[in-house]
């Protein structure tokens, strides 16, 4: 059982999770500037900005997964765009409600100047130890990496 766990727990402390969380990282910022750019300087509400915002680190975050983090799936490229889709698709509402309820939290808690920013970041990275492994094993798979065969 300890084998299993820490076969599993090993995933998360590999080159390719560094990879990951970097090409993230640069997805986010990339999110995050699209957001700040729609809502500060074309005066485009919270909501509908922070949904173009996400349409644009979708697209910059599927290059980035695609040629930095997963390069190697052995899948056809339509596959891996779908399968990334249908991942984004699942996590898209959790990160909308994430970012709302932090908006309205740090609002609350008076740091109006940056709340938008704060729930921004929260919501885009709260999916990542989760979505990492979707990617892994579903949308950018490598037929010689399986889940079964790490947790065994």
């Amino acid at each position: 059982m300890m084998y299993k766990a820490k076969n599993f727990l090993l995933l998360y402390f590999s080159e390719q999770f560094l990879r990951f969380v970097f090409a993230g990282g640069m997805g986010a910022g990339i999110n995050i500037t699209a957001r700040v750019i729609f809502r500060n300087y074309l005066q485009i509400g919270y909501e509908l900005s922070y949904i173009f915002a996400y349409l644009i680190g979708f697209f910059s975050i599927l290059f980035l997964y695609k040629k930095f983090v997963f390069p190697f799936s052995d899948l056809p490229v339509r596959s891996q765009i779908q399968r990334f889709i249908v991942i984004n698709i699942s996590f898209a509402p959790l990160s909308a409600i994430l970012f709302i309820i932090f908006t309205k939290l740090f609002n609350f808690l008076e740091f109006q100047e940056f709340s938008e920013l704060l729930a921004h970041t929260i919501s885009i990275a709260s999916p990542a130890a989760i979505t990492f492994l979707l990617y892994k094993f579903l949308a950018f798979k490598n037929s010689s990496e399986r889940l079964q065969e790490i947790i065994k």
